[in-house]
């Protein structure tokens, strides 16, 4: 809570944070949020931010490491939370200056002070970019005959791998096995985790290929 105090005085302390943050804000709240699967919330956590339901926007645990990586290994390594990941595309901010990266921080504590986690979610699910003619969840899922409101934990696995890989028109078999690979990834923590009823309904072995544009 004091972390979301002082986020929004910063945002209220600079105009142009402020202007910016009420814009992405309003944007956020015209958003239309169709009924969507538990799975593909499951397994966004999963994939992308496992901490998402104990911190507020930032994920302090991973930025620190990310930081000790990059100062003694020189290894680059990601910490943005789902979030952070928001703010980014809503804004269409993806500048690599440090500026962008702590304003980016700022806005993704003031937003879990804003929205519920579950509405930080589905927004991000429904402004993501998973590939050619993939803006937005229900393009994708159109794209790969998936319905949004009954996709089975592997449907769902296999949309949010797409986030990590976005697909091209005409992947090659690279590419496509990136996206599998991830998207088994996402399954086996599924497994060490905790099993939602929807995940033994549709037992994982039932599914054998992971969807792909079709023509």
């Amino acid at each position: 809570m004091q972390l979301a105090k002082l986020a929004r005085g910063l945002i209220k302390a600079l105009p142009r944070w402020s202007r910016d943050f009420q814009a992405l804000v309003t944007e956020l709240q015209g958003t239309r949020i169709p009924q969507l699967s538990e799975n593909l919330s499951h397994s966004l956590v999963i994939a992308e931010d496992h901490r998402f339901w104990t911190h507020g926007g930032v994920d302090l645990r991973a930025v620190g490491r990310a930081l000790i990586r990059t100062l003694i290994f020189r290894k680059c390594e990601g910490a943005s939370t789902i979030h952070q990941q928001l703010v980014r595309v809503t804004t269409g901010r993806y500048e690599r200056t440090l500026r962008r990266k702590i304003r980016e921080m700022i806005f993704a504590v003031a937003l879990d002070d804003s929205f519920k986690k579950e509405e930080i979610l589905s927004f991000y699910l429904v402004k993501g970019y998973y590939g050619w003619k993939m803006t937005g969840l229900l393009a994708a899922c159109d794209l790969l005959r998936i319905s949004p409101i009954v996709a089975t934990p592997f449907e769902a696995a296999s949309l949010i791998s797409r986030m990590r890989y976005p697909e091209p028109r005409n992947a090659s078999a690279m590419q496509k096995a990136r996206i599998e690979r991830r998207t088994m990834h996402i399954l086996n923590r599924w497994k060490l985790g905790e099993k939602p009823d929807s995940l033994i309904s549709h037992p994982l072995e039932q599914h054998s290929q992971v969807p792909t544009i079709l023509p």
